[in-house]
């Protein structure tokens, strides 16, 4: 059989992933960081050693959240993604919220990005714009505004701590259109100094799915 894509996977195969997770390739991401694209549950997955990156509907995270915040989701047209992982966002936001939107995807990895379009993103319908870029510096240059920010940058199972800054924060503000979304997503068990999201977003509330907090703030 030829390379393994959504339209390829043998029905066999999707039904025993539930039972046990196919590989399908492992590449060297950011800091050599090991990472493997499987067939799990019947999705595409992505993951390194102590961290789940990216799992199609089932990426609980983001699911959760925006089944929580639908239908106020749904309205949302220009969206921005900071880490991009499989793309598992858009396509929850298509597939499973029917957010028509257009994405601008930020992500510093190239292998990343290739893994996304290859697994993701080109059976998306939504329009999807991948950037090679630091999603640390991204916010302070660009001159876009959005209706919705989703946070989800990770080195294995931390985010980088320049991310928690307040000039991080205000910058991310800037680039909400008026009572558009952040939703920044940190796994609880690093215990983040997440107290400047409040110094910038005093509305912002942590939203608890499995081992994340997605801290949810508006721009009013």
């Amino acid at each position: 059989m030829g390379e393994i894509n959504r339209f390829t996977v043998p029905f066999w195969k999707k039904i025993l992933s539930h039972l046990i997770e196919f590989p399908l390739e492992t590449i060297s991401g950011q800091n050599d960081l090991p990472l493997t694209v499987c067939l799990h549950k019947g999705r595409f997955q992505l993951y390194s050693e102590q961290a789940i990156y990216s799992w199609d509907d089932l990426y609980s995270q983001f699911r959760d959240v925006f089944i929580h915040l639908s239908p106020e989701i749904k309205d949302k047209k220009e969206v921005l993604l900071l880490g991009l992982g499989l793309g598992s966002i858009p396509y929850l936001l298509e597939k499973k919220m029917g957010v028509d939107a257009y994405y601008t995807a930020i992500e510093i990895d190239e292998n990343i990005i290739y893994l996304a379009e290859k697994y993701t993103l080109q059976y998306l319908n939504s329009g999807i714009s991948s950037v090679q870029a630091d999603a640390l510096y991204f916010p302070f240059y660009t001159e876009e505004k959005f209706d919705l920010i989703c946070f989800d940058v990770f080195n294995d199972n931390e985010t980088p701590l320049d991310f928690f800054s307040t000039d991080y924060f205000e910058a991310l503000k800037e680039c909400l259109e008026p009572n558009g979304l952040l939703l920044f997503n940190v796994l609880r068990a690093q215990q983040p100094p997440i107290e400047n999201i409040l110094s910038v977003f005093p509305n912002a509330v942590p939203f608890t799915s499995n081992e994340n907090d997605v801290w949810i703030a508006k721009n009013i």
